[in-house]
């Protein structure tokens, strides 16, 4: 297997915009058409596959599983080497060498990297079992632990994915990656020791702050629930009284206030409801990052991207996530939460809108997803503070 940070000449804890650095002084040197030699081209080639791979943070994951296990492999091999040969004068010239068995790769490395692949290929629920195959077999595999948390918070299961990172901590304190994953899920740094009590500890404030807060009985959250949907079907039964087309056209800025703010205020309710009871994973983290796309990181965050579609049309929104997760091989349940809950708003009101139907079946997405966002930051920041 290649090694990407030797051929960049940086660490494997790099950060990428060291690893940007470098490579562009590299490609700079070694461009074919500065030094024209077949060996500067083909370090050209080396020097763009490891650029490839290093600065995708999902291909870089991945690829640093894969070194370790290689090295894991390494180790093995090393305590398995057959024992140097034994003097003719002690046991006979005439004794033949005894053919050494072929090496297997070892049952817990093999098991972790299919569950590896199976992750890359988003297949979920079977890579989880093969995880906790090896969990089974090796309690103390710090590389199994942290792949069943990168599983569990693609599934948007971020509660057992704080735990999970937690107890990879305690078998690998040292381990920047698992603590850069595990501070972005509970919100705080866990510090370079964590093990013992205070991972006890940081497990449970983590529980508490993203627990499935449906299913929990908080007189707040059970509040906010209640009035907020009792307003949205009030909203809808008004729409419904008011015999005036809302919207005359598809043009939104002839619909009439009482449809803008009835769209606008449940789409911002619906996303405040579901955020406060721990339905969404966090609004930062699904929309304020720069996601990396087939190896290039993203110019622009991908809330701006889904908000600057859904400002012309609601439907290509959805399509550019759609097309965007094919590219990077992932889809935030979050997201797709709020588009379903947006489209089905927005059909609800279309119902009640009588001649006006077709138009805010259209259009009015754009209004119920983006009021949704705003509610859904917002219900963050409740959810935080109680």
């Amino acid at each position: 297997m290649p090694d990407h940070y030797r051929t960049l000449g940086v660490s494997p804890d790099a950060t990428l915009a060291e690893i940007k650095k470098r490579y562009r002084a590299l490609a700079r040197e070694c461009h074919p058409d500065v030094a024209q030699t077949k060996e500067a081209e083909e370090r050209f080639r080396e020097i763009n596959e490891a650029y490839r791979v290093l600065s995708d943070a999902e291909r870089r994951k991945l690829y640093d599983a894969e070194l370790k296990l290689a090295e894991m492999r390494r180790r093995a091999s090393s305590r398995s080497a057959p024992p140097p040969p034994r003097s003719a004068t002690s046991y006979g010239a005439s004794e033949a060498p005894r053919p050494q068995p072929e090496r297997r790769v070892p049952p817990v490395e093999a098991l972790l990297m299919q569950a590896t692949h199976a992750f890359r290929r988003m297949r979920y629920r079977e890579a989880e079992m093969l995880c906790r195959q090896v969990m089974r077999l090796d309690r103390r595999n710090s590389a199994a632990y942290e792949l069943l948390g990168d599983i569990l918070r693609a599934r948007g299961r971020a509660d057992e994915a704080v735990a999970i990172y937690s107890y990879a901590l305690q078998l690998d304190p040292y381990n920047r990656t698992i603590q850069a994953k595990f501070d972005r899920l509970v919100g705080r740094p866990s510090g370079p020791r964590m093990s013992g009590t205070a991972a006890r500890a940081a497990r449970s404030t983590a529980a508490r702050l993203w627990e499935p807060r449906g299913y929990s009985v908080r007189p707040a959250n059970a509040l906010v629930t209640g009035m907020s949907l009792a307003a949205i079907a009030f909203l809808i039964i008004t729409t419904f009284l008011d015999k005036t087309p809302p919207a005359p056209s598809g043009w939104i800025l002839e619909w009439s206030p009482g449809i803008l703010f009835a769209l606008s205020a449940s789409g911002a309710l619906a996303g405040l409801t579901l955020a406060i009871n721990g339905f969404l994973a966090r609004c930062r983290e699904e929309l304020s990052t720069h996601r990396a796309v087939r190896g290039r990181q993203a110019p622009v965050p991908l809330g701006a991207v889904l908000l600057g579609f859904d400002a012309l049309f609601f439907y290509a929104a959805f399509l550019a996530y759609v097309f965007v997760g094919y590219l990077r091989e992932s889809l935030s349940p979050s997201i797709l939460a709020a588009f379903g809950v947006s489209f089905t708003i927005t059909a609800l009101f279309a119902l009640v809108s009588h001649a006006a139907a077709l138009y805010v079946l259209l259009f009015g997405g754009n209004i119920v997803f983006m009021a949704f966002i705003v509610g859904w930051f917002v219900g963050d920041v409740f959810r935080a503070a109680t």
